[in-house]
């Protein structure tokens, strides 16, 4: 649960908050300054919004911040990637294990046909025929 709560709180510091202070600076609209957000630091980057163009008095700093701001969020999304990777494996697994401990033999009243065993535990032998016959 704390990885998605991290991981949701990430999100709004890296995309949500920056889209308002671009739509102040910049001047584009919400949605227009979410979109730049998502695409800069996704390294997709159509160039389509360049912030930092208009001259004012402190651009040297807005610029230096939004570097600072490229270079953390990149390190903040890797990272989400990375526990959105591992939350995956985990549950894989989990039910990976789940699947080789339930039981493999039929209950009663069940055929052997029902009975749930996963294909990589059975024998070579005991799998289904294939026809390598050819046909003319």
């Amino acid at each position: 649960m704390a990885p998605l709560i991290i991981s949701l709180l990430g999100v709004f510091l890296f995309l949500f908050i920056p889209a308002v202070v671009f739509r102040a600076i910049e001047g584009w609209t919400y949605g227009e300054s979410l979109y730049y957000a998502f695409i800069t630091l996704s390294t997709i980057g159509f160039g389509d919004f360049v912030a930092g163009q208009e001259s004012n008095t402190l651009r040297g700093l807005y610029k230096v911040l939004l570097m600072v701001w490229i270079f953390v969020g990149l390190a903040f999304l890797t990272l989400l990637l990375e526990v959105v990777n591992d939350m995956i494996t985990k549950t894989a697994e989990a039910t990976k294990s789940r699947l080789k401990s339930s039981d493999s033999t039929p209950a009663d009243g069940e055929s052997p046909r029902d009975a749930k065993v996963p294909l990589d535990d059975l024998d070579e032998d005991r799998r289904a025929p294939t026809d390598t016959s050819e046909t003319v």
